[in-house]
């Protein structure tokens, strides 16, 4: 339940590599500083879970180390204690961020704008074992909330490309088309 802090670091690594038109950059962000120290900071835990407004204003007011000097591992634990010591000399920070609510326009023409955004989706079982093609809920219990980071979208299929946290081996080689 590290919503806000994979959607964030996701969406910002792809910032980062759209506006400088650079794909192959090599920029991984550490989901466990955002969650394990600033997210905990807040009262977040793995049961609680945590927002991406939240982690978007740590990143712009303080900032996030990279994934080296703090790999996530799953479990509630001291961030503070398990960070490389010298992590404020080694920072991004975004410059401003913005809530879009929903508004579809708008979220095109930040994807458009700016390579990608976060955003937060209500996952049912049947999402769990997306392989292909546009999901669109059919079946199962809800399961909790996600975040993802939106990459694309597709108005011919009516659906947006979402990067998911789950590793290339799952759904479309880590991707997600969610109608």
């Amino acid at each position: 339940l590290h919503l806000g802090a994979f959607g964030t670091a996701a969406a910002v690594e792809g910032v980062a590599k759209y506006t400088r038109r650079t794909p192959a950059l090599k920029v991984s962000l550490s989901e466990a500083h955002l969650f394990y120290v600033y997210g905990r900071a807040a009262g977040a835990s793995c049961g609680t879970g945590w927002w991406p407004d939240q982690a978007y204003n740590a990143t712009r007011d303080t900032g996030v180390t990279f994934d080296n000097y703090y790999p996530y591992t799953p479990g509630d634990q001291d961030g503070n204690a398990l960070i490389n010591p010298d992590w404020r000399n080694r920072l991004a920070k975004v410059s401003d961020w913005q809530m879009l609510n929903g508004n579809a326009s708008a979220m095109k023409e930040y994807i458009y704008t700016f390579g990608s955004i976060t955003a937060c989706l209500d996952v049912y079982q049947d999402f769990f074992s997306y392989g292909r093609g546009v999901y669109r809920h059919i079946t199962g219990a809800y399961a909790g909330g996600h975040c993802v980071a939106l990459v694309g979208y597709s108005d011919a299929e009516r659906c947006w490309i979402a990067k998911n946290s789950w590793g290339a081996g799952w759904g479309d080689g880590g991707f997600v088309k969610i109608g």
